[in-house]
């Protein structure tokens, strides 16, 4: 039992490294984002009568990229960029299409440091500009690690 729960802590880390070695996170992402493309001008010609029919997946869990590019298509947006919380690694996530497809800048949160360790030693973190902060939120230090972002000057915390 012993030597399965070992080989079990092992495989994934070890198939993170040949997967790393490869590039392999690299290309495949590559090959989602085109999709996503595609999916993203297809989307454009819709007439839909529901938010649901936005919906495609590139990244995220459900849908929610389609969603995201039919959301902020439409206003004027002064500054791309983007707070997600809860992000794991941020491998599958809402905002990550975003950032590599319409180059937004981010700041996610997570209270794993072993996910946001993964996050840091991706491909997406060096390429991408975005900034990963370990901590669980709370109501205490919810504005403070807002405020970490850096994002807008104008953005006050909510008292």
């Amino acid at each position: 039992m012993k030597f399965l729960n070992s080989a079990r802590s092992f495989i994934p880390q070890l198939e993170e490294r040949i997967f790393g070695l490869l590039g392999i996170h690299e290309k495949l992402d590559e090959v989602k984002i085109n999709q996503g493309l595609i999916l993203s001008l297809m989307q454009r010609e819709q007439c839909p009568k529901n938010l649901q029919d936005y919906e495609f997946k590139v990244v995220s869990q459900w849908g929610e990229d389609g969603i995201i590019q039919h959301l902020t298509r439409a206003p004027e947006i002064k500054n791309k960029t983007f707070i997600e919380f809860g992000v794991e690694s941020f491998f599958e996530s809402n905002c990550r299409f975003l950032m590599m497809k319409d180059n937004w800048s981010g700041f996610v949160i997570d209270g794993s440091s072993k996910n946001v360790n993964r996050l840091k030693n991706s491909y997406f973190h060096w390429k991408y500009d975005i900034n990963a902060v370990e901590a669980f939120i709370t109501r205490e230090n919810i504005n403070q690690l807002l405020l970490k972002s850096a994002f807008d000057e104008d953005w006050h915390p909510v008292h």
